[in-house]
């Protein structure tokens, strides 16, 4: 039974469903702490940590998405199962986008949603049992959070000091989404001129009409285009950038016709992006495009258990593993 043991919070207000899941997941074996508000699940997911949480999209303070969106920008979550009226489903649809674990509509049956709510204890289970980017309790964190938004639509920011791992995190969210078949393309923004950055980015018309240079916005297909120290993009190439998150789509320079992207952006910053706006060295329009959902990416010096687990990785040479 994979709900024995585990701890469910629940965040329902009407009292009625909130007594039948409580009983049905206690019957399972499962430790439920209920909230009534979304005030509450704030306050209680942080010093639970549930293995799963149940949770209706209205709540009487505000809404269950909501209080998603703003919980994955502080913290790694478990899995998000939504509760969710017929009206709220395309609420539903963009916070699984987000990240969320599933969704189910009232009325459901009580048999079927405890299945599917095993379902997502293994799902999650599974997921937590090779360490990837470091055994530390941040890195961990960090792995799942990338683990849960890893077919999101939505740009993602990783933000952290030079060397902390923000280029690893970042080919780790593409090796386990479903975009992993397709091209990862890195781009460090620092290291290629801002005169040539532009042909580079969105690419150019060659010296026929039917010839091109393709840029790494087309070259990524529909992969991962990894934007590296953003910051140090010009304002004129930032314009153009935001025309690329908001419109999905890009002229070549010297070109007309428009190019569809079908990638995800991922975008790293080593310097604070709201300080640079405070500057007028970076647009706030494209900062609050590019930062829908945010990473941060601990520096080694707070995560010493990772030192030894990553002193192994490096100084393992092929053939060594038994």
């Amino acid at each position: 039974m994979l709900l024995e043991g585990r701890v469910i919070g629940l965040v329902e207000d009407d009292l009625v469903m909130g007594e039948s899941l409580v009983q049905g997941l206690s019957l399972e074996g499962s430790r439920v702490e209920w909230w009534k508000t979304a005030d509450e699940a704030r306050r209680g997911i942080g010093g639970t940590r549930p293995d799963l949480v149940i949770c209706d999209m209205r709540l009487p303070d505000g809404r269950g998405d909501q209080l998603f969106f703003d919980l994955a920008q502080r913290q790694a979550l478990p899995p998000f199962f939504f509760i969710t009226a017929f009206g709220d489903i395309d609420q539903a649809v963009a916070v699984m986008r987000a990240g969320a674990a599933d969704y189910t509509t009232k009325p459901f049956d009580l048999a079927s949603f405890l299945e599917r709510a095993r379902a997502l204890i293994q799902r999650g289970t599974s997921a937590q049992t090779d360490i990837v980017l470091g055994p530390s309790p941040a890195m961990r964190d960090v792995e799942a959070t990338l683990r849960k938004i890893s077919d999101a639509r939505s740009p993602l920011l990783l933000t952290g000091e030079t060397g902390a791992g923000k280029e690893v995190c970042a080919r780790f969210l593409h090796s386990v989404s479903s975009r992993s078949s397709e091209p990862f393309i890195a781009v460090n923004c620092a290291a290629i001129p801002q005169d040539v950055m532009e042909r580079e980015l969105f690419g150019s018309r060659g010296a026929s009409s039917q010839s091109f240079h393709h840029g790494f916005a087309e070259r990524a297909r529909g992969g991962i285009l990894f934007l590296d120290e953003i910051s140090e993009l010009s304002l004129h190439l930032q314009a153009k950038l935001l025309r690329l998150v908001e419109a999905r789509e890009f002229h070549r320079v010297g070109g007309e016709q428009l190019v569809e992207f079908r990638g995800r952006i991922v975008c790293a910053a080593n310097q604070d992006l709201q300080s640079l706006i405070a500057k007028g060295s970076f647009r706030r329009d494209l900062y609050y495009r590019i930062n829908s959902v945010v990473v941060t990416v601990p520096p080694l010096r707070e995560r010493p258990d990772d030192i030894p687990w990553l002193a192994e990785q490096f100084l393992q040479k092929p053939g060594d593993e038994e």
